[in-house]
């Protein structure tokens, strides 16, 4: 038994061609469509991942990724030296890419606000995954010999810290109170410290090891440590052929 409702948007169709309201499009039309569209999707994805790990690889550069452990001020220097210019760029390339995404069928018919959280929970951790990468690494090191033209200013920009508040680096000695820290464009630090310094992960360092300092710096290279805290991943290892910035006031024994 045919169907009166069927039967009636099948009328209405054959009634929209003849009258040349409905125009037939040839197949390749539709791949190529596709095709541009996939495309699309990869070159925005591939931009939020470059985006998002690029945050987290600058964040760790210039040590605020470490900071907030340190109480509200050690949080109010990490909001201070957020690239939130960049972070705009990536939701930027989000609603692109769920603009893009919503075109498929399976992500039309999905509620926006789950295909939105998918995307971002996505790409978050594949940022992340790249982060933990040589990828900016090598790149930021090029910049710094300056043999990155197009992105060098960037990774220069974004990777030097901001802030004299936060230093990053390996100790090179233990004054007692205190350390002598070399920083990741090797420059060295005096860190000072006293019942006021707070160390959330134990104060029990050794020569070689990794720390991020938060404080106030003061005339030359000395830092009155606020905060002082461990890092657990290892220290990059030092450009070829560049000179070691060593203040005056600082010996090294």
């Amino acid at each position: 038994m045919n169907d009166p409702e069927q039967n009636s948007i099948k009328d209405k169709i054959l009634k929209s061609i003849e009258a040349g309201k409905v125009q037939m499009r040839p197949r390749w039309h539709f791949v190529l469509r596709t095709i541009l569209l996939v495309i699309g999707i990869v070159l925005a994805v591939l931009a939020l991942l470059y985006l998002i790990s690029f945050v987290i690889f600058a964040l760790h550069q210039t040590g605020a990724w470490f900071v907030p452990r340190f109480g509200l001020g050690g949080l109010m220097e990490f909001l201070t030296s957020f690239p939130w210019l960049i972070l705009l760029l990536a939701l930027v390339f989000t609603v692109i890419l769920e603009i893009l995404v919503r075109k498929y069928s399976f992500g039309y018919q999905k509620p926006l606000l789950y295909t939105t959280l998918a995307i971002v929970v996505l790409v978050a951790a594949g940022g992340f995954a790249v982060s933990q990468t040589p990828f900016h690494r090598g790149l930021f090191d090029s910049a710094r010999l300056h043999e990155l033209p197009v992105a060098g200013g960037f990774y220069r920009l974004y990777g030097t810290p901001s802030s004299d508040n936060v230093a990053i680096g390996s100790i090179v000695r233990i004054n007692n109170p205190g350390y002598t820290i070399q920083d990741r464009r090797d420059i060295m630090f005096e860190i000072l410290v006293d019942d006021n310094t707070n160390f959330p992960d134990g104060n029990d360092f050794g020569i070689g090891d990794s720390i991020v300092v938060f404080g106030h710096r003061g005339d030359s290279n000395q830092i009155q440590a606020l905060g002082i805290g461990k890092i657990t991943e290892p220290e990059p290892p030092p450009l070829p052929q560049r000179e070691i910035l060593i203040p005056q006031n600082i010996q090294l024994k």
